[in-house]
């Protein structure tokens, strides 16, 4: 890469359901990056309120995460509604757990 090249904006999608406290974790490895994500989009069922709680309070400390929801039980509907949620800025998106804790250099590589 040149001096004057950027990186590629990274959005990184997460499915949940009604796993807060993992949530939590998984989203403070993620604040702990030693490169940012430019945004995170957890995928989380309508209704799961301590979900969608977590995500509220992350965000209100700075970290760039947001939920998208959906209707539709299930992983795959959650991941669905996650990367409908990336923006176009994003050129890069990456898929974690709910329950997993990033390494610090997750996002870099």
């Amino acid at each position: 890469m040149t001096a004057s090249a950027t990186a590629p904006e990274l959005a990184v999608i997460i499915p949940s359901f009604r796993r807060p406290d993992g949530l939590r974790r998984c989203l403070a490895s993620l604040d702990a990056q030693t490169l940012r994500p430019a945004e995170i989009v957890v995928g989380v069922r309508e209704g799961d309120a301590p979900t969608l709680a977590v995500i509220t309070a992350c965000a209100a400390r700075g970290l760039p995460v947001r939920g998208v929801t959906t209707r539709t039980p299930g992983v795959i509907a959650a991941m669905t509604a996650a990367l409908s949620g990336v923006g176009s800025a994003c050129t890069i998106t990456a898929l974690l757990d709910d329950d997993a804790t990033a390494w610090p250099d997750y996002c870099a590589r």
